[in-house]
């Protein structure tokens, strides 16, 4: 009678074929209910799900997308065969039409309210250093970096953008062959020698590890 799909987020991929199987088993349920506790930094990433709660209103991306964001067709310099585009952001004031969107299918609690105040956390805020700076606006602005040894590293969608960024971040040089350690492991090891006692490392990437 329903279908449940947890850590709903990892079908934001509408092409993915994780998505395409989920699509199939949500028509044949009269029942669905995503479940996740990631939150979504792209709008466009949520019209995979709402189209499965609503495929007639949520019927084509693209139209949903242009109504939304900001978008910008290249072909990345003729890099690329056909031109793709670009999906850029929300247009000015439309996170609150979306958010109207959501009220009707969506429940939101935050996590006090499932399990009550969190344990004490301290974060340390780590600034890019230059390089790393460079690499990281160009990947955000133009989806590509051209690298001094002739590397070059190409996102063709905010997903795959996304994950050089969370890359660029983790450790520097894990994408660049001229790259040193990167400004967060330093910052991390420094900290962990700082510490009197065993520590728990965890980190994305095992090269960052």
């Amino acid at each position: 009678d329903a279908v449940v799909f947890d850590e709903a987020h990892r079908l934001a991929d509408r092409n993915s074929q994780q998505t395409k199987a989920a699509k199939k088993l949500a028509k044949a349920t009269p029942h669905l209910l995503h479940m996740t506790g990631t939150p979504y930094e792209h709008a466009q990433d949520l019209w995979p799900l709402l189209h499965m709660i609503d495929p007639k209103r949520y019927s084509s991306f693209w139209a949903w997308v242009h109504e939304h964001c900001l978008t910008e067709t290249t072909d990345f310099h003729g890099q690329l065969k056909r031109p793709t585009t670009l999906i850029l952001g929300l247009r000015k004031g439309h996170e609150v039409a979306i958010r109207e969107q959501l009220r009707g299918v969506m429940i939101q609690r935050e996590l006090r309210d499932v399990f009550g105040e969190p344990p004490e956390v301290t974060f340390l805020r780590v600034e890019l250093s230059r390089a790393e700076r460079k690499v990281y606006d160009q990947i955000t602005e133009k989806y590509l970096y051209e690298g001094a040894g002739g590397e070059v590293l190409l996102a063709p969608n905010s997903v795959s953008r996304q994950t050089l960024q969370r890359r660029i971040a983790s450790d520097f040089s894990a994408l660049l062959d001229e790259a040193g350690p990167g400004t967060k492991v330093k910052v991390a090891c420094a900290r962990v020698q700082e510490l009197e006692e065993p520590v728990l490392l965890v980190a994305q990437y095992k090269h960052t590890v």
